[in-house]
Formats: C-alpha cells, structure tokens, sequence
C-alpha cells in the first residue's frame, strides 16, 4: 500500500520541543525511501505505533533499546535527550491521519556529526497512517518466505542499516508477509521485522540468542509464561516446522500475526492454533491496560541530549 511518509526533525525548544518538517516526503511502503533520501549515513532507529490516538505501548523500553544501541554501535555514551523526544511524539501525532485514528512512527538518531537538512539535529521522527491487516491475514494466517543469506551484522542493535539490506524482501502479503532469517544450521533465528515462535504440544520455541530485543517479544514471553505454557528459547530448525502445531510474529506495529507456513513447509494444523488465538487476545487486553501518552514522562525517567 503506498502512503505518505512524513519526516520531521526535532530540536529542543523553550516549550520543550519543536518538529521541523524535511521536505523530502515521498509516495512509497517504505519509510526507509524517505529516509534514505536525506544522504545520511545510517543511525540507529525504533519503531512505533499509537494506540487511541496518542498512546504508545513500552516507549520506555524502545527508549532504553535505542541508548544500548548507540552504545553497542560505538557512540561512546551519548543518550537521548528523552524529554524532547517524548514532547515531540506528543506533538507529531496530536493530529490524526485522515481516515484513521491511528500513526506508525519511526525515530531515527543518526551517527555523532551528522545533521538533518535545515536544522542543526541528528533526531527525526518519520509518519505515516498506520492501517490494520486485512481481516484474512489474522483469521487464516499468512505465510512467511526464507531471507537467504540475509543477518544482522550486531543482532542486539536496532540499526537503520538493516533496514536499507532487507529492502529487497517484500512485506505483507499473505504468501510471503515477511521472511525469516536463518543460522548457519538452518535454524530460524527472527524475521525482518519481527520475533518468531513456534508452538508443539504447548511449549514455545524461540531462538534464544542472535536475534534483536523484541519489545513485544519480552510482553509474548511474559504473557506465555503466566498461561501455563513451557518456554524453550531454542532456534528451532526449519525443515522441522512441519512437526509443529502452530506458529506466529510479534511486533511492535503488527501485534502477534498467526503463521501457517515457512518457505516450503506448513504447519502441522495450517490454520491459526489456539495458543496463538489465546496469546493475541491476551496481548490485546495488555496493550490495552499498558499503552500510555509520550507526556507526562513516568517520574523516574530522565535523560541528557544525544
């Protein structure tokens, strides 16, 4: 679907922030073209959805793992500066898109020495109208591709320059709604845009290691737990997939989506199993009971300027 992308940088104001719009906009899925077309060298980025209109699920979290991702990539101890940003998401999605309630947000920090055109910051927050999946997709599932030889260089930093390497696997389609990343044992470790799980006879696999911090993931593995399921952080391989029952992503933008099939393999029930239908209405009710405003900030949060 091609939509809008809207780039903005942030610097600090007297009111707390102020959002400078980058006329670089353009028609296109991905924000990564927009974001690319600035010619600046990748940064570190996380992605974000608003729930109701103005509420973000875990922003704390996708802070934190921004700061250890700029740490992990080398930037010294540089932090965001967290009540600017905090403001300026506030601000960016006080508007609502038209037809919809709801934004998808990407905010990029890009490498110490680098600024955004017209402004003297580095900080940019990108948007766009977030639209719900077909109803298909989340009652008969999807299926995923393989990304051959496609990993992360740093599997615990958020870098924007993965996002430009896996540009050339397409997303969201039924047949190939995303595609999962292997190890050298053709063990499934995540997929591009999200965390991956595996389900045989009520116990969870998930590789373990080598892959991103998922957001969602740490709430999907709390709420598996309290359901009573096994956990079992293992990448499982992938000419096993058809011994499990059922599988399923998480995200941060898409929630959990059921998955009936990998490359060439299907699912032992090829259609969305319980313990998937049962975790995605718990992370609803989750989502529902946790996503906050970005302001106020929680009281103990704080930080200093990247």
């Amino acid at each position: 679907m091609s939509t809008t992308v809207e780039l903005f940088a942030v610097e600090p104001a007297p009111e707390g922030a102020r959002l400078v719009p980058i006329p670089h906009a353009v028609e296109g899925p991905r924000p990564q073209t927009a974001i690319e077309s600035l010619g600046l060298a990748p940064g570190i980025y996380t992605g974000l959805r608003t729930f109701g209109g103005d509420r973000f699920l875990c922003l704390r979290e996708h802070l934190d793992r921004m700061e250890r991702s700029m740490h992990l990539a080398g930037w010294g101890e540089a932090r965001l500066d967290r009540k600017v940003l905090r403001r300026a998401l506030a601000e960016v999605v006080r508007d609502r898109p038209n037809g919809g309630e709801d934004w998808n947000l990407r905010v990029d920090v890009f490498p110490p020495g680098s600024s955004l055109p017209g402004s003297n910051s580095r900080l940019l927050i990108a948007r766009w109208p977030h639209h719900e999946l077909p109803a298909a997709f989340r009652r008969d599932g999807v299926r995923l591709g393989v990304a051959e030889r496609l990993h992360r260089f740093q599997p615990r930093v958020k870098a924007a320059e993965f996002a430009a390497r896996r540009a050339p696997f397409p997303l969201v389609t039924r047949e190939a709604f995303d595609h999962v990343m292997l190890d050298e044992a053709g063990r499934i470790l995540e997929a591009t845009s999200a965390n991956v799980y595996l389900v045989r006879s009520r116990t969870l696999h998930t590789a373990g290691s080598g892959v991103l911090e998922g957001i969602t993931r740490r709430i999907v593995l709390e709420l598996a737990e309290a359901a009573g399921l096994e956990i079992r952080l293992e990448a499982p391989a992938l000419d096993e997939v058809g011994s499990f029952d059922e599988g399923f992503l998480s995200s941060s933008t898409r929630g959990i989506v059921p998955v009936i099939g990998i490359g060439e393999h299907t699912f032992a029930s090829a259609t969305p199993g319980p313990v998937t239908r049962s975790l995605a209405a718990a992370l609803e009710r989750a989502t529902l009971e946790r996503a906050r405003p970005a302001w106020p900030p929680p009281a103990e949060e704080s930080g200093s300027s990247a």
